[in-house]
């Protein structure tokens, strides 16, 4: 298993080439493991380092819709892409990469079992009493919208 750092610095000057690279980066490698922290300081930024794995020829290195990908019914994609949106917006107010918010795997879930309390939430992987307490209203709200 492979290592790599990556620097987001949350100036407006350089968060969207650091988020470039890192996207680039993502599309080449299968991550087996994430670690990240926050550093205050002259300049924020988040450390990222990525445990992964090269991506055999075998798999899909485009970066094409990743929902196309996951078994979700239509309805359930029309639910993802929503979530998608709403994680990104809140990335952006937030200043911090989306998948800070929540992952993709997490998303997914919730777009398939379209859970209707905070209880329900508390099952999603990756969700736990934080999450739930910033984004659950907002995510109810979504499933009962779309």
């Amino acid at each position: 298993m492979n290592a790599k750092i990556f620097y987001l610095r949350l100036t407006k000057e350089n968060l969207q080439q650091d988020e470039n690279k890192l996207n680039e980066f993502l599309e080449t490698v299968t991550i087996k493991k994430i670690a990240t922290d926050f550093i205050s300081g002259q300049t924020n930024f988040w450390t990222i380092l990525l445990f992964f794995e090269e991506k055999t020829s075998g798999q899909d290195t485009s970066s094409s819709d990743k929902s196309k990908d996951i078994n979700l019914t239509k309805d359930a994609k029309i639910l993802y892409k929503s979530l998608q949106q709403w994680r990104t917006e809140k990335a952006r107010q937030m200043s911090v990469p989306s998948f800070i918010i929540m992952n993709n795997i997490s998303l997914t879930e919730i777009a398939k079992l379209k859970p209707q309390t905070i209880a329900d939430l508390l099952k999603i992987t990756g969700i736990g009493e934080s999450k739930t307490a910033k984004y659950g209203t907002e995510i109810l709200s979504i499933i009962k919208t779309v």
